[in-house]
Formats: structure tokens, sequence, C-alpha cells
């Protein structure tokens, strides 16, 4: 995964949506949203 200061979105599976995004503090954030 490259690292960005914008959020970055991708498709894991069909059912299933990987979003990751970099916050200002350096922190990186990582949701996994399923429908």
């Amino acid at each position: 995964m490259i690292e960005t200061n914008s959020m970055d979105v991708s498709l894991h599976s069909e059912n299933g949506l990987i979003v990751s995004f970099k916050l200002k503090t350096g922190e990186a954030v990582q949701g996994f949203v399923m429908r």
C-alpha cells in the first residue's frame, strides 16, 4: 500500500470496501465496511 496524505479507497472484495487515510498527526487509520 502507498501512504498518501489524501484519502485512499480500494476495493477489497465484491461485498467489502476498505477505506484508509493518514491523519496530519502521522497516524494511519483503516476502516473496513461490509454491506
